[in-house]
């Protein structure tokens, strides 16, 4: 007799599975996503080199999605080129099979040994790492017993009328059936949640493999809706490799789809001869349109990404901004700080650059850079609003103590160099109109004086800028070595100037006030300089 409640059970067992399958890709992730992005962004030489690293990492990951989401900050940080990143993002198509290889293995008499095997490093391990490879095994877990409840509750309802009329839909309607494997794929954000329904439905005798595989071609394409959704705001070059992925999924359902009779003959064919079940053929499905999707388009990886670009061209107006941050990966606290640093000693090198020009100001009087040092101010601003504001919500996620440090520490040096920005922008430059407009020029003595400690302030300056990539603490020691070097220089230069305005140069009277507080501004970046070297080391 019918129960209501079965119902109820199945949905629980669909809940407790779609939470194993996030679960068990944020895990993967945390055990080895972090390396295996590093690895992405350094060892892509070649196509193929690109295609088998795009399978490591969806291995680890078991979403294509949150491949192509690392991808769009790769493209937009420069760190892969189109091309590069479609190998990736094909050899990620097939390593996010394995999980639904893996289901359809039928463990779910094991799902609560799972559960306890993954629980105990969870619970009793110290290690970061044997913790992270016990939520694998709990996840699993959860994934099993999710099917085995949604199993048993099939079990009561299999006879039902609703059921078999769903069952006679998919095999009469191949291609609403593909629409409705996009649409639930779109809506867990996972193909191999959606592909895990339709196993549980074979393990009970209710759906064959030609039925299924529409449905499988649908996921596939669906898949990609993660990265349209995650990609939203970002900046053009980064989205072309979701509508690549989108292009080449899309052409091969499209093959299969008008060949998934034969397709599905050979595959009836394949299984009786070695005894193969029909969750078993639908995991192969799975996996065989990964494979052709390989066999088609890696071959063609340039012209994909040459018509790519041409369709959607670089926007010429783009503002200006950070070029590292992406909060895709605000999930991974290691890759989102590696973005962070990235941004910070971009940000370090506008500012270095701004310094080179106001030397050039000061030995040239040309007004023309004067504006050009208020825009690189402003950018420079924005920066700093950005990485901070990244670094806020990175915040929200659990941070171990050493994340939580380093990202104190990059807010700390984000704003000392925005301050370097500033007096470099509204004081010095102050000072450049001023000679300008009054045709005012420093003595022979005062001008070298100024070039000096300008000069020494830069190398401090670019010293602590060294410091950050690798946290140096020892070049960070040597900073506030130097700054103390130089603020006993600038109280001797500042005696030198009285000493030439007793002696009455006119030179020296004309520029007194703008050469003391520029004196004072560059002793101030100096202890800019050493509060970035003070932050690498802890003392914030």
């Amino acid at each position: 007799m019918f129960d209501p409640l079965n119902i109820f059970e199945a949905l629980g067992g669909l809940a407790l599975f779609l939470y194993g399958i996030k679960f068990v890709s944020k895990s993967l992730e945390d055990l080895a996503g972090a390396s295996l992005k590093l690895i992405i962004s350094r060892l892509t030489k070649s196509r193929l080199s690109c295609y088998f690293l795009g399978f490591a990492t969806a291995v680890s990951f078991q979403s294509s999605g949150a491949v192509m989401l690392i991808l769009v900050g790769f493209i937009n940080a420069a760190l892969l080129t189109l091309p590069e990143a479609l190998s990736v993002t094909i050899g990620a198509g097939l390593g996010s099979t394995i999980t639904v290889q893996l289901i359809a293995f039928k463990l779910t008499r094991f799902a609560l040994l799972l559960v306890f095997l993954g629980f105990l490093p969870m619970k009793f391990w110290h290690s970061e790492k044997t913790r992270n490879a016990g939520k694998v095994i709990f996840a699993f877990g959860l994934i099993f017993l999710g099917m085995r409840l949604m199993m048993e509750s099939f079990n009561h309802i299999q006879d039902s009328t609703a059921i078999h009329q769903f069952v006679q839909f998919l095999s009469a309607q191949p291609f609403w059936t593909l629409i409705l494997g996009f649409l639930l794929t779109g809506l867990f954000q996972s193909s191999a949640a959606a592909i895990g329904i339709i196993l549980t439905l074979s393990f009970q005798n209710l759906i064959s493999f030609p039925a299924a595989f529409p449905f499988i071609l649908g996921a596939n394409i669906g898949s990609c809706l993660t990265g349209f959704i995650g990609s939203i705001g970002a900046r053009v070059k980064g989205r072309r490799i979701i509508w690549a992925e989108f292009f080449m999924r899309t052409i091969t359902a499209i093959i299969l789809f008008i060949f998934r009779n034969p397709i599905s003959e050979l595959f009836g064919i394949w299984g009786i001869a070695c005894g193969l079940s029909e969750a078993r053929l639908i995991a192969m499905g799975h996996t065989f349109f990964s494979l052709i999707t390989t066999l088609i388009f890696l071959p063609l990886t340039k012209p994909i990404a040459t018509m790519v670009k041409n369709a959607f061209p670089d926007r010429h107006e783009e503002k200006f901004g950070a070029l590292y941050l992406d909060f895709n990966v605000l999930d991974n606290p290691p890759m989102a700080l590696g973005q962070a640093a990235r941004e910070v000693i971009r940000m370090g090198d506008l500012v270095n650059d701004m310094f080179e020009k106001m030397m050039e100001l000061i030995r040239r009087n040309e007004k023309e850079m004067l504006d050009d040092l208020i825009k690189k101010d402003d950018e420079i601003d924005l920066l700093q609003e950005e990485i901070t504001r990244f670094l806020s919500r990175l915040s929200r996620q659990e941070l171990d103590t050493e994340e939580s440090q380093k990202s104190i520490e990059l807010v700390n040096i984000a704003v000392h160099l925005e301050h370097i920005a500033d007096i470099l922008c509204k004081n010095i430059t102050q000072y450049a109109r001023k000679r300008i407009e009054y045709g005012y020029y420093f003595s022979h003595e005062g001008y070298k004086e100024v070039e000096y400690l300008s000069r020494e302030t830069q190398k401090n300056l670019q010293m602590a800028l060294n410091c950050i990539p690798m946290r140096d603490k020892k070049s960070a020691l040597q900073v506030i070595e130097g700054t103390k070097h130089l603020v006993g220089e600038q109280r001797k230069l500042y005696r030198s100037h009285l000493e030439r305005l007793n002696k009455g140069l006119r030179e020296s009277l004309e520029t007194s006030t703008i050469h003391l507080d520029l004196l004072s501004d560059l002793n101030h970046i100096n202890l800019l300089c050493s509060y970035i070297a003070y932050a690498i080391l802890g003392k914030v």
